[in-house]
């Protein structure tokens, strides 16, 4: 049996639950349970749930619904999975979206709907008065939906009975089946110790006084229907308590129903309870009605012209921004220009460091096998590189003179990054010159071209060097652009091409959207975007650091068991065999290519219990484990430790094969189990569900050298968004 929540037995179809006798129409059920007959029924519902209501149905809605007009205002029909999204995404806390809220409640935890199903509604329209809600009739619309898929859920699995087959057989049961599930707890009393217990004999509900710990097999089950001590309860007795709370819920459904006026769907009325408005005010003559529905629509309109309003406003800032910077950078050309005319009279070969030559942008070269990394994040080889560069130096002189002012400037502002294909390789600024290398990266979206080796007159003085920020400002006009594209339910197999390969939208939809869980495949990706877009910003505060993915921990957690069974029986563990592990510390992994003999930390993704994400960093200097954990009541000290335990054993091995410690000069007391050290004073989650961010952030202002500060569960809706919009359009920001 299953319902939305999950497993709520494990039962193979048996006698049991075929011993249906009776259907007594749409109010209950009748089983056959050793010989006695059980009814379930709407009494038997309510008394668990304690959802009691009226015995009929007088509630009729007519007319808008502000929720449906201020969440979906556009949208012909509205999924479940809209609801969650808009619930998710509402940064607000008013009480609109604590109604929008209920009516997903009702959706979800009652009704047992699947989030690609269409919401009722009138749902909509009854949650927009707090009294309408609070005394509807909901125990009656949970009871008819559960009963009814009871019911199929009985003849469907009856016919499949009849005819062989080797598929594994279950119910599945939308509604409330927990009512269900608690109504056999009560009249199966003996049911107790199968991985049920009865926490409570007075809670009101009776719901509240079981927890099934564990999900009972066919084989327990059935040993509680043969067993002679077999008990069955025909009837559930109610208690004083629950005579009374009926007795008050009848009352308030009637004092409801008697201050409570129905207008008609043919826009008449009649008269159920007594009201301060009069009648008069819902017959409105149809000049009224044209003037109400005139002034609606210019409202709706005055709003669009606002939006609009608001989006030439932005625009126009954002214009007169980048007239700014064009101003500025053009000056600054005009500067280099002045200079360089004047110094070419002194001196060949002078190079201009805000231009790039043509001929080395256009220059082809044979790229290093990486196995389906895309073409802007693969190295050359370092002959052809040099080769290159040393043509551009011959023809980079004659190109610089010959660029006017009138030539096209492409300019990225830090603020106003967005996706631009073919992907940009300047920034307004000049980085300070770095050390020389025999290999770089091609010119990316992470990276730009080496320094020519030529001597220029301009001091370096002049330029600021990069801050990094890791709380980048992506104006909200990008992030809308990404959202649409995201809630877009015609487009859900597209699939999105990204520098770690194809994406699908439910990758950025999890990322984007506020509590959700993020899997291995976002830690991966970011942890390797971060640490690219490090490297190519050039911050004098980062560390001398690279990563492993989730793999990498992986593979070498599942080496733990062989490696024990190898110390006893006195025999070596062949390390040669574990080249996956190997190619990581030597450099030799795509998108890894940094040896571990030349850094100081190696970071990586790390899952704890199956359901909680921290960040480990490879100390290679101190030779230690530190642990970044948002959540630390969730795993002690101790535990962590015990946890850590194969990687604090296994990669000093490692690291012993790979020749690690004697190229860095260690004694052989750092070949010991490393020590865990877990990281304390650092900010915390204070939800359930944001571990991946917080571990992906850490690592990005950790790595970077930048202080905590605006590290917070506050920030963790903006970090998603930029994270996901960067990955998006294959753009770093610092």
């Amino acid at each position: 049996m299953t319902s939305t929540d999950g497993p709520l037995y494990k039962i193979n179809p048996s006698h049991h639950f075929y011993s249906l006798v009776e259907d007594e129409g749409k109010d209950s059920i009748s089983f056959l349970l050793g010989g006695v007959v059980c009814t379930f029924g709407r009494r038997e519902f309510n008394i668990i749930t304690g959802l009691w209501g009226p015995k009929e149905d007088y509630i009729q809605l007519v007319g808008n619904s502000r929720l449906l007009e201020k969440f979906f205002k556009d949208k012909g029909c509205v999924y479940v999975s809209d609801l969650e999204d808009i619930f998710l995404e509402y940064e607000g806390d008013d009480d609109h979206i604590v109604k929008l809220a209920l009516v997903y409640f009702i959706e979800i935890s009652l009704l047992g709907k699947d989030r690609r199903t269409k919401v009722d509604i009138g749902f909509f329209k009854i949650a927009d008065d707090w009294n309408t809600f609070n005394n509807y009739d909901w125990g009656r619309i949970v009871f008819v939906r559960t009963l009814s898929a009871l019911n199929r859920a009985l003849d469907k699995q009856y016919a499949k009975g009849k005819k062989k087959s080797t598929q594994t057989k279950k119910y599945t049961i939308n509604g409330f089946p927990h009512a269900l599930q608690v109504w056999a707890y009560e009249s199966i009393p003996t049911i107790i110790g199968c991985g049920v217990d009865k926490v409570n004999d007075h809670a009101i509900p009776r719901m509240l006084r079981w927890v099934c710990q564990q999900s009972p097999k066919s084989q327990t089950i059935s040993q509680v229907f043969d067993s002679p001590m077999f008990i069955i309860k025909a009837v559930i007795e109610m208690t004083p308590e629950e005579e009374q709370l009926k007795i008050a819920t009848s009352e308030l459904f009637e004092n409801f129903r008697s201050s409570t006026i129905i207008q008609s769907k043919n826009g008449g009325s009649k008269r159920v309870r007594e009201v301060v408005n009069d009648e008069d005010d819902f017959k409105k003559s149809k000049k009224q009605k044209s003037k109400i529905k005139m002034k609606k629509a210019i409202r709706n309109l005055q709003d669009r012209v606002a939006v609009v309003e608001g989006q030439l406003n932005s625009i126009k800032s954002d214009i007169d921004e980048l007239k700014g910077m064009m101003s500025t950078i053009l000056k600054h050309i005009g500067l280099q220009r002045k200079g360089d005319e004047g110094d070419h009279k002194m001196s060949e070969g002078l190079v201009d460091h805000t231009l790039e030559s043509k001929e080395v942008d256009n220059a082809k070269t044979k790229d290093v096998d990486t196995g389906g990394t895309p073409n802007w994040l693969r190295m050359p080889k370092e002959d052809e590189h040099i080769e290159v560069k040393k043509k551009g130096d011959e023809d980079v002189l004659e190109k610089k003179v010959d660029i006017g002012l009138e030539e096209p400037i492409d300019v990225v502002d830090d603020e106003d990054v967005t996706e631009i294909e073919p992907f940009l390789t300047q920034r307004p600024h000049v980085r300070p010159a770095r050390r020389k290398r025999a290999s770089v990266y091609l010119s990316t979206p992470f990276t730009t071209l080496p320094k020519r080796s030529v001597t220029s007159t301009t001091s370096t003085s002049q330029y600021e060097p990069i801050v990094y920020d890791p709380m980048h400002k992506i104006l909200d006009v990008h992030l809308d652009r990404l959202r649409a594209w995201i809630t877009d339910k015609r487009t859900d197999d597209e699939l999105r091409e990204t520098f770690h390969g194809k994406k699908s939208k439910a990758f950025f939809r999890d990322l984007f959207m506020c509590r959700r869980w993020l899997s291995d495949e976002h830690l991966d990706a970011l942890f390797l975007f971060i640490r690219l877009k490090i490297k190519a910003a050039g911050i004098p505060s980062s560390q001398n650091f690279t990563t492993a993915d989730t793999i990498f921990m992986r593979i070498l957690v599942s080496k733990w068991p062989l490696y024990k069974e190898c110390i006893k029986e006195n025999r070596p563990f062949d390390w040669d065999e574990e080249y996956r592990l190997v190619d990581y510390v030597v450099g030799s992994k795509v998108d890894f290519q940094d040896p571990w003999a030349s850094v100081d930390y190696v970071y990586s993704p790390f899952n704890v219990h199956g359901n909680h994400w921290v960040l480990l960093c490879l100390d290679l200097v101190s030779c230690q484990v530190k642990v970044w954990d948002s959540l630390p009541s969730l795993t002690t000290a101790e535990e962590m430790t015990n946890i850590l335990l194969p990687i604090r054993q296994l990669v000093p091995k490692l690291l012993d094969s790979t020749g690690f410690f004697d190229r860095r000069g260690r004694s052989s007391t750092y070949k010991e189990p490393w020590p865990v050290v877990i990281v304390d004073s650092i900010p915390l989650q204070r939800n359930n569900c944001d571990c991946g961010v917080f571990a992906i952030k850490y690592f990005e202002y950790i790595a970077a050298g930048v202080g905590l500060d605006t590290l917070c569960q506050e920030n963790m809706s903006y970090f998603r968004k930029q994270l996901a919009f960067q990955v998006w359009t294959n753009t770093p920001m610092y």
